[in-house]
């Protein structure tokens, strides 16, 4: 009898055991068929690398009122142009000039484009401005290590060269003095700031990350030329829906505050140029 119990002891612990196996087993897989939540939707933009202050801001703004993540790559625009041609992939395209999107829509890149802000080139020099450069005219003189923005790879280069062809200051002295040539307006700040150039050109935007190492000297209007950031929703884009929400937010007023915030105007500046008052810079 004794012995008899013994073995129902011993199977009752197995059928227990087993159960408990079964119990795991099968809350495991009701746990592993779970519908997992779907992943967020993430845009891929390209942006001229001079908005950067600003988009690093609007993009987490978006991203808090929306879910949307935004994936950025900053660089020069003729870069970005150059990359769409070749990838084709990604959402929005956002360079600082209209002439990129209209190359990109005779390429069928793009459709439509709205407008995000302005920017207008400023001379950038140490602070105190020990050369005394006052006008565009100062930068042929050869005491001075210039850089400019590389024309093929970014607007900076493209406008300053049409500055300086604009006021005929000779291209031939200023390009004995230039020593660096980049791909985005933000090295040229950098380069001012760390005491490699003694002048450069950079937007009016940028010129105010530097104020604390450089000075901005002023380019009157009528000698001045603007440029216009403009942004347009890729003709390949997989998600042109929530490529939209970013270009109404972008024209909406949480983006526009950003955008004043860090020295962008709105609006056309006055006299067809470049203008320096705070004013320029007021939502219309």
């Amino acid at each position: 009898m004794e012995k008899k119990n013994k073995i129902m002891v011993r199977l009752l612990r197995c059928l227990v055991c087993f159960a408990l196996t079964v119990a795991v087993a099968v809350g495991g897989l009701s746990c592993s068929t779970k519908p997992s939540q779907p992943p967020p939707t993430k845009l891929r933009v390209y942006v001229a690398a001079g908005l950067s202050p600003a988009m690093d801001e609007m993009s987490a703004e978006f991203t808090r009122q929306t879910g949307i993540l935004l994936e950025i790559d900053y660089a020069g625009s003729g870069v970005l142009l150059s990359r769409l041609k070749v990838t084709r992939q990604g959402d929005l395209f956002l360079p600082a000039e209209p002439d990129y999107i209209d190359m990109a829509r005779k390429d069928g890149l793009v459709k439509d484009a709205s407008s995000v802000a302005y920017v207008w080139p400023v001379i950038l020099v140490a602070k105190g401005n020990p050369k005394g450069i006052a006008t565009l005219a100062d930068l042929a003189r050869p005491d001075l290590r210039i850089g400019l923005g590389n024309p093929e790879s970014c607007q900076i280069g493209r406008a300053s060269l049409d500055v300086l062809k604009k006021n005929a200051i000779d291209l031939d002295a200023v390009g004995k003095n230039v020593v660096v040539r980049t791909t985005t307006v933000n090295e040229l700040g950098l380069q001012v700031k760390t005491g490699h150039l003694d002048a450069t050109i950079v937007w009016d935007a940028t010129a105010r990350l530097y104020a604390g190492a450089a000075d901005a000297v002023q380019i009157p209007p009528a000698q001045n030329k603007i440029s216009q950031y403009q942004v347009a929703v890729l003709s390949f884009s997989k998600q042109p829906t929530e490529a939209g929400r970013f270009v109404d937010f972008l024209r909406g007023p949480d983006a526009r505050t950003i955008l004043v915030k860090h020295g962008f105007s709105l609006q056309t500046p006055v006299a067809s140029g470049a203008a320096s008052e705070p004013a320029s810079r007021e939502r219309p």
